[in-house]
């Protein structure tokens, strides 16, 4: 009878454990309040999906040895005026292309000009201005601006590259989830269970549309906040994978090398890390993140920072879009970037970015959307598609070329100081045109009026 009650027991024993085991691991039930965030939180890189999907991987791989068409389009547009960069490009291959630009105000015809690739070679004609093409070395590119006595060619990078949205915001699934951890457990870490706070389901308003949510709430304060980002810069600037991960990305964005090179963001995160570990902070609230969860997926997140500004980010995976939204005082700087893009930044109300991959493989569309608090607009647009019917150039193969490579240092001067005087008649030029348009157009409305 014993044997039977200790085998009782022991089955019921099993059976429980099981049920607890089963209630922890597909529940919440039992989870504390900080590992339900981060158990949300963490999702939240799925917004990456937008750019390293099967679909879009597929598209890039293709344009490697495959002809594809790609139209990319540029919009600012402020109270009174609207300005337009559009580039068409024809391509053989990733290698092989040639790309039509236009810069445009309002309607009125900035500049053309012509930009031929072949291998690590790029040719520039700007028309109404040269009847040839000037060829270079894509690489070096600083060391020949300084030949060139060009003014501050060590802001020159070393290399062009055609800006791509996509490509630069195009993050490998391992790279996602090495970030994502390594740096979320510094988080953990730096903080205890007083730090978060949940509250009980109810219903919120987004984009009008209604959610039955829970709330799952990270409160820092101003001195858990510099420590947080203390070990983060310091840890970042001992990371050789993020540091390169970051190297590329800056340099698909044209940075020049003294700001991209590995060694240079190293230095800059050890002195961001010390200035945190240096800055005189509070004990009082400095930042809130909450994450809005429905039916166990997490839908939104806003992020506090004092009393000053509201940040919100909302993700659509169904529709690979994600919005971003400012509220208040923006509270993100770049520190010692241009005055001109912090203050563009501190203007930031909304963005918008979204990507699509055709179902046939073929076609990748990219939109980005910025509107500023003083109703500027940024737009950015671009298209690929991988297609054999493409434009042939014969304006290159027809015109004259100077290959700076085949010049010495006095003759790249001298080169140099003639494009220049050029580009100064052609640019007044230009000004004078656009500003006698603005002017025929200030008298008719006046004559109308």
């Amino acid at each position: 009878m014993k044997k039977k009650i200790i085998i009782f027991f022991i089955v019921t024993l099993v059976i429980v454990l099981g049920v607890l085991f089963v209630l922890y691991k597909f529940t919440d039930v039992f989870k504390q309040n900080k590992e339900l965030f981060w158990k949300y939180a963490l999702t939240g890189a799925d917004s990456t999906e937008m750019f390293n999907n099967e679909n879009i991987t597929s598209i890039n791989n293709q344009k490697v040895n495959n002809s594809y068409k790609q139209k990319s389009e540029f919009q600012l547009k402020n109270e009174n005026d609207i300005y337009k960069l559009t580039i068409d490009t024809n391509a053989h291959d990733k290698n092989d292309s040639f790309s039509n630009i236009e810069l445009a105000k309002n309607t009125d015809n900035i500049g053309k000009l012509k930009v031929v690739k072949k291998n690590n070679l790029l040719s520039f004609k700007l028309e109404e201005m040269t009847t040839f093409y000037i060829t270079l070395k894509n690489s070096k590119l600083t060391e020949l601006a300084r030949k060139m006595d060009v003014e501050d060619a060590d802001k020159i990078p070393d290399n062009l590259n055609a800006v791509d949205i996509q490509e630069v915001l195009n993050i490998s699934e391992d790279d996602v989830s090495y970030l994502s951890k390594k740096y979320s457990n510094i988080i953990v870490d730096k903080t205890n269970k007083n730090n978060y706070s949940k509250e009980d389901k109810g219903k919120v308003k987004i984009d009008d549309k209604f959610y039955e949510v829970e709330k799952y709430k990270l409160s820092l304060s101003e001195k858990e906040h510099n420590e947080i980002l203390k070990e983060v810069y310091f840890q970042l600037a001992q990371d050789s994978r993020a540091l390169n991960l970051i190297s590329q990305k800056l340099k698909l964005l044209n940075i020049p090398e003294q700001y991209s090179s590995i060694n240079s963001l190293s230095s800059k995160f050890y002195e961001l890390s010390k200035e945190y570990a240096n800055a005189n902070a509070s004990d009082n609230e400095y930042m809130q993140i909450t994450i809005y969860v429905e039916n166990k997926k997490m839908i939104f997140t806003e992020i506090k920072v004092k009393d000053d500004a509201t940040i919100k980010v909302d993700y659509s995976k169904e529709n690979n879009n994600l919005k971003v939204t400012c509220e208040g005082d923006n509270p993100i700087q770049i520190k010692n970037a241009p005055q001109w893009l912090n203050d563009f930044i501190r203007k930031i109300k909304e963005i918008n970015i979204s990507t699509n991959a055709s179902t046939e493989h073929s076609e990748i569309i990219t939109k980005v959307s910025c509107i500023n608090n003083d109703d500027t607009e940024f737009n950015y647009s671009t298209s690929i598609k991988i297609t054999d019917d493409i434009e042939n150039n014969n304006d290159y193969e027809n015109s004259s070329n100077i290959v700076l490579s085949d010049y010495n240092d006095t003759q790249l001067k001298a080169i140099y100081q003639l494009l220049s005087s050029k580009f100064k008649e052609y640019y007044d030029e230009k000004i004078n045109i656009i500003q006698n348009n603005i002017e025929q157009d200030n008298q008719a409305q006046s004559e109308e009026d």
